[in-house]
């Protein structure tokens, strides 16, 4: 059970730490082109997405417009927000969020 205390709190800290306003967020996991994931956003600010097998995806912003920073969160080790290979991307249509800094396909 220790784990999973852990990873309850590296959870929290992620929203907490992040500013992330997750009480104003929607939930549709449609807005990436990943078929076993969980999005989460507020329109033209933050998006969130969580990777459940690793790997990458791509994430519609057609609505968006303007400039995104693109950050990794590593959920089993908590910690600060990390770029990847992707460092920014334009709303306007589908983007590519790049890979992750470490362990990409976990």
């Amino acid at each position: 059970r220790d784990g999973w205390f852990d990873y309850c709190r590296f959870a929290l800290e992620f929203f907490n730490n992040n500013n992330i306003p997750f009480w104003e967020m929607t939930n549709d996991n449609d807005i990436s082109s990943e078929s076993n994931d969980y999005c989460f956003y507020k329109h033209n600010e933050v998006y969130v997405v969580y990777l459940k097998n690793g790997g990458t995806t791509q994430l519609d912003l057609s609505n968006g417009t303007g400039t995104f920073e693109v950050k990794w969160y590593d959920p089993r080790n908590g910690g600060m927000l990390q770029n990847g290979s992707v460092i920014t991307v334009i709303g306007g249509g589908n983007v590519n969020l790049g890979d992750a800094p470490d362990n990409p396909t976990s």
